[in-house]
């Protein structure tokens, strides 16, 4: 959400893509942004459903937030057309102010929504299906991701401001350094945060790291089953 403009610019910023179009599109990307885990954890979750052999559950589910994705594009953009100050105060969070066509944010944050309800509902199912119920550990990974995720993005915003000073954001490369930089460093100090905490899943890709996984011994059936 915070190198948002940097990515997009990178990316998209030339030809007929003027500055306009970058702000909006750069507001998309951060909303769609807010439900990355949920779009994540579906994908997990559903595997396991079907891995289980039970596709009658997140079939459902997903034909049910698809419809609600549906629904509420169609309400919030009536909201942004009857009610200006939900639709000011939206331009002002995202800095698409005295731009023309940001009703088309209405798709992003129905998308969002939907998804998030519908890893929630996911989530519900999953705990009863298949019997979940220490939590503690995954409570832990949120908290501890949410806590590297805030200084990552606290420190990346301020480095932008302080690079934006040392190249030319006008051009390709200053635009592309600037963000790079900005957001490596604040990975660094993320992934410095997670040690300090003891992380588990830093711990695992480390361990990935470090084994030379191309020559681990590949693991084959036995062969009086075949």
């Amino acid at each position: 959400i915070v190198l948002r403009a940097q990515i997009v610019r990178t990316i998209l910023g030339a030809g007929e893509f003027d500055w306009s179009d970058t702000r909006l599109t750069a507001a998309i990307l951060a909303i769609f942004a807010v439900s990355v885990i949920a779009q994540s954890l579906i994908l997990l979750m559903v595997r396991a459903y079907y891995a289980a052999g039970n596709t009658k559950i997140p079939v459902l589910i997903n034909t049910f937030s698809a419809l609600f994705i549906i629904s509420l594009a169609y309400l919030f953009n009536i909201v942004f057309s009857e009610f200006s100050r939900v639709q000011y105060f939206l331009e002002a969070l995202l800095r698409v102010e005295n731009i023309s066509g940001t009703s088309v944010l209405a798709l992003p944050f129905a998308y969002s929504t939907g998804m998030i309800i519908n890893v929630l509902l996911l989530w519900y199912f999953f705990k009863k299906d298949f019997g979940v119920k220490q939590t503690d550990r995954l409570q832990q990974t949120f908290r501890q991701s949410l806590y590297s995720a805030f200084v990552m993005g606290f420190i990346s915003y301020h480095l932008l401001d302080l690079f934006d000073d040392v190249f030319d954001i006008n051009t390709f490369f200053g635009i592309f350094f600037q963000g790079a930089l900005a957001g490596g460093v604040g990975v660094i100090f993320g992934v410095a945060l997670l040690k300090v905490m003891d992380n588990h899943e830093i711990k695992e890709i480390q361990k990935a790291l470090h084994r030379k996984f191309w020559k681990t011994k590949t693991v084959l059936p036995d062969k009086t089953k075949l």
